[in-house]
């Protein structure tokens, strides 16, 4: 009878644990989310958390706070997600990186599909390939042309990890070999190519597109295999001399810890939905040079998956090993 007793207890407790949970999980949000980017404070990660943050807590109607913690390529944010209690209360604003990680940076010790929940693929900037206006082409199909003429003779700017594979996987397609000359950051990249010092390298919209009107520089394609409505008039690679190219474009997703109950994923992928509809938040990151994306949690996972092949072989052809 004891026994008997004891295991009903037990029981009891259990089931009334599990009954909290479900309650708990019937409430969410009903304390503050923190949303942590793993990069530091002002820079365009940072700049799109704090878009994303502002208005998820407007469609949460809870508080959302910004968490930055940079450092070692971003494994330090995304680790601390990773291993985060899988209870909705912390997020991540994620990027390529998290995704490339395994194949530029030795220390990567996260599964970059098996570490996070994927919520919502917020946005996409399509990469641009450009280069100096005194260049002798104005396409994709003239440059490819012009490298195998005269080979060694085109000088492209990198800042090293993802901007190097996705110059090696250009290369690799085309048939050509143009120089990669390194550089501290996209700032002294992009003066690089003003003075003429590289012939072309890939950028974002948000720099590139205001130089290119003032004819500083010209755009040959963009790296996505559709046109982006940014710069609807600008060619992709893919269609301008490389058919099926597809750069290793910059994107925001929000994410969370593994096992995050689907409950809390629908709740925040709705939310996001209501979000990334706000004509405000398109203005905002149109003028980064994002579109919106949008679309489920499993949309999401096929957006990594595609993108882990991407890298995968573009590590194959360059031979990159992690720094």
């Amino acid at each position: 009878m004891i026994i008997r007793t004891a295991l009903l207890t037990i029981l009891s407790v259990a089931m009334a644990g599990t009954a909290l949970a479900q309650t708990n999980l019937a409430r969410y949000p009903d304390r503050p989310v923190k949303l942590v980017i793993a990069y530091a404070v002002g820079g365009p990660t940072d700049i799109a958390g704090r878009i994303i943050a502002e208005e998820l807590a407007k469609s949460l109607k809870s508080t959302v706070l910004v968490d930055n913690k940079p450092g070692a390529g971003a494994l330090i944010g995304l680790e601390y997600v990773a291993k985060a209690a899988p209870d909705g209360y912390t997020l991540g604003m994620t990027t390529p990186a998290s995704i490339a990680g395994p194949f530029v940076t030795k220390s990567w010790n996260l599964d970059p599909l098996k570490d996070f929940t994927p919520i919502t693929l917020a946005v996409q900037a399509p990469l641009l390939l450009v280069a100096h206006p005194s260049v002798p082409f104005t396409s994709v199909k003239d440059l490819i042309a012009y490298a195998k003429a005269n080979p060694g003779k085109l000088n492209i700017g990198t800042t090293g990890g993802s901007m190097d594979l996705t110059i090696g996987l250009f290369n690799s397609q085309a048939g050509i070999n143009m120089v990669s000359v390194p550089y501290k950051g996209s700032g002294p990249l992009m003066s690089a190519l003003q003075a003429n010092e590289i012939q072309l390298l890939w950028d974002q919209v948000a720099a590139s597109k205001p130089l290119a009107e003032a004819g500083r520089i010209r755009i040959l394609g963009m790296g996505t295999l559709t046109r982006s409505p940014l710069l609807p008039d600008t060619p992709t690679v893919a269609e301008s001399g490389l058919s099926g190219f597809t750069s290793l474009n910059p994107w925001f997703g929000l994410e969370g810890p593994p096992g995050l109950p689907a409950t809390v994923v629908k709740t925040l992928s709705d939310a996001m939905g209501v979000v990334l509809k706000q004509p405000n938040v398109v203005a905002r990151f149109s003028q980064l040079g994002f579109g919106i994306v949008g679309g489920t949690p499993q949309e999401f996972q096929k957006t990594k998956v595609q993108d882990l092949e991407r890298f995968a072989e573009a590590a194959r052809v360059t031979g990159y090993k992690p720094q």
